[in-house]
């Protein structure tokens, strides 16, 4: 099922396409056969709509080419861009958007912001991450080894995400697992409900300060960092030392 829509949307441009086309044919058909003696207003409507149905065919007709550009980007799942990934409302509606059953997965380099921002306990406002576990959704967190982290990024993770996580994870048990992989992150990946968050990784940006790109997390341009991830997962531990 899920593949027939995403069918429909790669291809809707043509869809449209051909409606404007067949009321611009069916109008135009009826207009010639109206007796506009008889109902000069309705025969006045009609060719009125007819031309209109004309113009909208022509005008969406040269557009195709940027329509078929665009469903490039549809098929392989592209969504949206993003020009930095400080918006905490955006993540807000995608942790709300996760269903039961379901699993959260980040990659990242300390996911300390990510954690303080909706998993803390001390804010009211701060525990969407927390609401999102209660309602029995799954958090996977894959950050790398404390070796592969400069002297800032370290003291964010001793002094954030180390804290948080082992709250969370005494607190949710079945529900929360954060790992530890033994190399240098080579980008950063946020995957909940039906959307993939990926992005580039700079030793001189903070996360929230660079660019991301927002996928369908089922388009098959996702597919290879979904696989990815999930061959980190399996060569990680719990250990970050």
């Amino acid at each position: 099922m899920e593949e027939n829509i995403r069918w429909v949307k790669i291809n809707v441009h043509w869809f449209v396409l051909l409606v404007f086309l067949l009321l611009f044919l069916g109008l135009t058909w009826c207009h010639f056969y109206l007796n506009s003696t008889e109902y000069p207003r309705l025969s006045s409507f009609v060719g009125g709509l007819a031309a209109a149905f004309f113009v909208a065919f022509v005008q969406f007709g040269l557009q195709i080419i940027d329509q078929i550009k665009l469903s490039k980007f549809r098929k392989h799942g592209v969504l949206d861009f993003l020009e930095d990934r400080s918006d905490r409302e955006f993540y807000r509606k995608l942790i709300k958007s996760a269903k039961s059953g379901s699993t959260l997965q980040v990659l990242g380099v300390t996911s300390n912001r990510m954690l303080s921002d909706f998993a803390n306990y001390d804010e009211a406002r701060c525990q969407d991450l927390i609401r999102a576990m209660e309602n029995d959704v799954s958090v996977q967190i894959l950050i790398p080894k404390c070796a592969h982290l400069s002297p800032s990024q370290l003291s964010d993770f001793k002094t954030k995400t180390l804290k948080i996580a082992a709250v969370l994870k005494a607190k949710h048990p079945q529900s929360f697992c954060i790992r530890y992989f033994d190399s240098r992150p080579s980008h950063s990946m946020f995957a909940c409900g039906g959307k993939c968050v990926i992005g580039p990784i700079f030793e001189d940006k903070s996360s929230k300060d660079t660019p991301a790109i927002v996928f369908d997390r089922n388009g098959s341009f996702v597919e290879p960092y979904n696989k990815n991830f999930r061959k980190l997962w399996d060569a990680s531990d719990e250990t970050y030392e």
